[in-house]
């Protein structure tokens, strides 16, 4: 390989093909959320629940709590790139991803208004 040659973060190695720059080079803190945004239309946030089976279950949510259809196939996509962004998260419990700020909360804090 030559010395030019650049190698993707090892988060990035199972994602789609045609996703959005941002998505794989995660610049700020809100370039995740704003990527993910369009996804969601709607969505104010994405609450991350990790499931007894070990794996995650994605919801968006709007800003009083009621479900913004997702595209099934679209769920642990999102999961995926949420969690590599975040893998400091404890994620025994939900989490909430605010997409206006990029915020990864508790989603216990989330609905107490993030304090």
């Amino acid at each position: 390989m030559s010395s030019s040659a650049r190698t993707a973060p090892s988060h990035t190695a199972t994602f789609p093909t045609g996703l959005p720059a941002a998505v794989t080079s995660l610049s700020s803190p809100g370039a995740l959320a704003s990527s993910l945004r369009p996804m969601a239309p709607g969505a104010t946030h994405l609450r991350l629940t990790l499931t007894t089976g070990g794996h995650f279950d994605t919801r968006a949510l709007r800003a009083d709590g009621s479900d913004v259809p997702l595209a099934e196939h679209l769920r642990p996509v999102l999961a995926r790139w949420i969690a590599a962004d975040h893998p400091t998260a404890d994620w025994r419990e939900p989490h909430d991803l605010h997409l206006a700020t990029g915020l990864l909360v508790p989603s216990a804090r989330s609905a107490e208004g993030g304090r």
